[in-house]
């Protein structure tokens, strides 16, 4: 039901619109057929003053509230229902996580709160500029929707994002608007807007960048739109670049607005350490991103190396590396073609990325010892440093580290093999957005953190990395191979995500393949201590695959205990 309180020249009272299955003396909002409500003088009050839209069908509450407002001389605002403002009331006092929101879905789910009770909710967050947390709500909500009530629903949000954006010049819930369903003048409607937040005078440099940010990405999704729906694999794409003009055409612009965004001085652009140029083994150059806290007090102290896992980069590691920075020299990278780092001119092998790493450690002077920190891929990658050169490494932690058993088994359920290749090109942000990553790092990061994901390259090198990651798995295990049976000697941590799945889902739901996954994920994670003489596992209770994401300081204590005994 829709609850409304109408004010009129005249009189002020409330209506109230209840779904219905009929067809005769209704009105069609978002394709659902209301009936008109309420004590039997306010209804015809009503319907008097609306006769002239009786005909009509609205593609949503707010087109339906501007009607009645322009046509019949109306101002209608919603009346929330007491459940529908105790819910909002819950939602803003959660920490926006994804985590959070989703308990708050799965309670009211779990009641049979109705569909139209559930979009009010999502609606009033969008309304008070809560963007994140209607985003959040939204997702997890519209997963249990059919095909036909998500287009409509999606239509609803981006129009409450719109409507808020428009008023408050907010770009953040205009770029939200724009990743939902909107008409041609709507979307017309917020690049505009977004083109005058970023070109006005008054607007902070912040401001700008987001604006900015925004229409960049809703640039580039325009010129990607000719991708067809069949391109599901890296190698359907390079095939369409190679072979359809339009997708030739899109990349080109792709490529000229990310240069038009790089030579302006913006401060998203800007990334938060500096760039250092190596030379691989035959004399070419890399421009590799390297992010250093901290100092050495002794010569002797260790510093600690983070690897990222695969798609990642150095800005995942943030709430870990800045805990540290007081205490111990750290330093985050990305690998070439990720990140903020320039892209490589050859393929991105396991041992072409060890050697990138020793030169790039080489050129910035960072002797051993070190402590290398691995997340998932990063794990394999730490692994094989650590057989490479076992005088300089004297800790190991794995954080969730990648099985090179486990085909394509990155540490979690997978996304749907169909999903659209464009959904994965630049920018990602609706990937640092669904998962809540950006957002504990704080604005500022978060927004380089959507930037540097943005980049052309690093989409492109994410899907090579992942052609490589089984192929990698086998260099790792030739490597063990040739040593001895406990082939790491330095102390090894394994610290290993309890949930498979997301951190708050109920895995007993888990299909009977996904539960065969998990238990050869934890069963492999239990072996890796069977590759260190001094090892130890470290189960994250409160974590799905980013514990350094949700236990940040379960990974800080292991560095810290590791760093204590080499310094001694």
């Amino acid at each position: 039901m829709l609850n409304f309180n109408v004010s009129s020249p005249q009189d002020s009272y409330n209506i109230h619109l209840q779904e219905t299955k009929d067809k005769d003396d209704i009105i069609v909002i978002g394709k659902r057929n209301y009936k008109i409500t309420g004590d039997e003088k306010t209804v015809k009050v009503f319907k008097n003053h609306i006769d002239s839209l009786s005909s009509h069908s609205f593609n949503s509450v707010i087109e339906f509230q501007a009607s009645l407002k322009s046509e019949c001389h109306l101002t209608v605002q919603e009346k929330m229902l007491e459940s529908v403002e105790k819910a909002v009331t819950a939602i803003q006092q959660t920490n926006g996580s994804t985590q959070a929101i989703s308990k708050e879905v799965k309670q009211l789910q779990s009641v049979n709160t109705p569909l139209s009770t559930m979009m009010q909710i999502a609606i009033s967050l969008a309304k008070k500029g809560e963007t994140v947390k209607a985003s959040h709500f939204y997702f997890h909500m519209q997963l249990s929707l059919d095909q036909q009530s998500r287009i409509n629903s999606m239509s609803e949000m981006g129009q409450a994002f719109l409507a808020y954006g428009v008023e408050h010049n907010d770009p953040i819930a205009l770029d939200f608007a724009l990743m939902h369903i909107l008409s041609e003048e709507e979307v017309a409607s917020a690049k505009q807007k977004l083109s005058e937040i970023a070109s006005s005078p008054e607007s902070t440099p912040l401001t700008k960048a987001q604006a900015e940010l925004a229409l960049k990405r809703t640039a580039i999704f325009d010129a990607l739109n000719p991708i067809s729906d069949s391109c599901n694999s890296h190698e359907d794409l390079e095939n369409l670049k190679k072979n359809n003009q339009a997708v030739k055409l899109a990349f080109e612009q792709a490529e000229e607005i990310q240069k038009s965004i790089d030579a302006g001085e913006n401060p998203v652009s800007v990334p938060p350490g500096r760039m250092i140029d190596i030379e691989d083994k035959v004399g070419n150059s890399i421009s590799l991103h390297v992010n250093l806290k901290g100092s050495r007090m002794h010569e002797q102290d260790p510093v600690v190396i983070f690897e990222a896992g695969l798609g990642c980069f150095s800005a995942d590691w943030q709430l870990v590396q800045e805990s540290l920075s007081d205490q111990m020299q750290t330093m985050s990278y990305d690998r070439a073609g990720m990140g903020w780092s320039g892209a490589d001119k050859s393929e991105p092998t396991l041992d072409r990325t060890i050697d990138n790493l020793k030169a790039l450690l080489d050129k910035l002077d960072l002797k051993p010892p070190y402590i290398f920190v691995g997340h998932s891929f990063g794990g394999i990658v730490g692994q094989l440093f650590t057989l490479k050169y076992p005088e300089e490494v004297k800790g190991l932690i794995l954080v969730d580290s990648g099985l090179e058993h486990v085909e394509a088994s990155l540490g979690g359920i997978e996304e749907p093999s169909d999903k659209r290749v464009r959904d994965h090109l630049p920018p990602a942000i609706n990937d640092f957005v669904s998962n809540n990553r950006a957002h504990n790092v704080g604005d500022s990061m978060a927004l380089r953190m959507q930037y540097a994901a943005s980049k052309t390259h690093h989409q492109q090198t994410m899907y090579t990395e992942l052609k490589h990651y089984v192929p990698a798995g086998a260099m790792l295990l030739k490597e063990l191979e040739g040593h001895s049976e406990k082939p790491i000697k330095c102390p090894l941590k394994v610290i290993t995500a309890a949930h498979y799945a997301d951190v708050d889902m109920d895995e007993s739901t888990l299909n009977e393949e996904d539960k065969l996954k998990k238990e050869e994920w934890m069963t492999g994670q239990a072996n890796l201590l069977n590759r260190g003489s001094d090892s130890t596992q470290i189960i994250a209770e409160n974590s799905d695959h980013f514990i350094l994401y949700h236990e940040p300081e379960l990974i800080t204590a292991q560095i810290n205990t590791i760093f204590d005994q080499i310094s001694q």
